[in-house]
């Protein structure tokens, strides 16, 4: 399996990271429940999206990798993996994360 090169350097990014340090890496995440995140980032993901977001961070649910994920929805490892890509990078957008910032209540500068 070929992983597109942009898509790479995305999941090399996602290592490790959370997702609260993936969208507000200068600034510690305000303590906000999963419910909140949950119906924040459903207002800017996509279903999919956001279902796959949920399973790969915990987010209500146990942790999963990629691979289960695929498995579980029904398509491939891989494209579970450009799904989470697409949806980080939808986030990291300034608009959407001001949206969220907004939705959850925080003050942040983006």
């Amino acid at each position: 399996m070929v992983i597109p090169p942009n898509t790479q350097v995305a999941v090399d990014e996602l290592n490790g990271a959370s997702l609260k340090d993936l969208l507000m890496p200068e600034r510690p995440f305000v303590n906000v429940g999963t419910r909140e995140l949950v119906s924040a980032l459903s207002k800017i993901l996509t279903p999919q999206e956001l279902r796959v977001v949920r399973d790969y961070y915990g987010l209500g649910v146990d942790k999963k990798n990629t691979i289960e994920i695929g498995k579980a929805r029904g398509f491939s490892g891989a494209y579970a993996c450009m799904i989470l890509v697409r949806a980080i990078e939808r986030l990291k957008i300034p608009s959407n994360s001001r949206n969220l910032a907004t939705l959850l209540d925080i003050g942040i500068d983006v």
